[in-house]
């Protein structure tokens, strides 16, 4: 559901988007609508003005897929989508399948933002990312080490070592610094196994 990352590294940007990376009041992700999305949503009777950009995308498309001819219409959240929302304390049942994705992928951006600026994340930081797997009919923990080389203005973090390594900062635990001096980098190329039962 989070967008990949297309856009400049997070060191690159302009003032005012660093200064959007660190406001974290509230449930707020971004501004409100463009300006362009206003004018459009006026002339169609919808009030979009309380939406994210993703959120008025989404909501104006709904209205207009017809008249585009659009292959699909507004269609209802899925189940998938109202159950993976309930997990992200947020409720989808009312919303259309459009919506609903925007809005889930507006918090999933918004924990990314809270997550990479709490943890202070910045390239050169060594990072630990766990994945529990199934494996011989237990359940086990992969951890990996990683150092961070570059984060893009979506949040994303890209390792060193290159092959497309990468995690959302959710997704990571940062290694301070009394951890980083006694553990040597692992360059993400080592993986250790701990089983954790069932």
């Amino acid at each position: 559901m989070p967008l990949q990352p297309t856009l400049r590294p997070l060191r690159g940007l302009r003032a005012a988007e660093r200064r959007s990376w660190q406001h974290l009041g509230g449930n707020k992700v971004t501004d409100g609508p463009m300006d362009i999305q206003l004018r459009v949503a006026t002339a169609l009777g919808l009030d979009v003005s309380g939406d994210s950009p993703t959120v008025a995308s989404a909501r104006i498309l709904d209205v207009v897929a017809n008249a585009i001819r659009e292959r699909h219409g507004p269609r209802p959240a899925t189940g998938k989508q109202i159950e993976y929302a309930d997990a992200l304390g947020l409720d989808v049942r009312r919303d259309t399948l459009r919506v609903a994705s925007a809005r889930i992928a507006d918090e999933l951006n918004r924990r990314n933002r809270v997550a990479l600026v709490s943890m202070n994340l910045k390239p050169g930081d060594r990072v630990v990312k766990r994945v529990a797997v199934d494996m011989d009919g237990e359940r086990h923990e992969l951890t990996q080490e990683f150092t961070i080389s570059s984060i893009h203005s979506s949040g994303r973090l890209f390792f060193k070592g290159g092959n497309g390594w990468g995690a959302w900062p959710t997704e990571v635990e940062k290694l301070h610094f009394h951890e980083q001096a006694a553990r040597p980098s692992t360059g993400g190329r080592t993986r250790r196994r701990v089983g954790t039962g069932r």
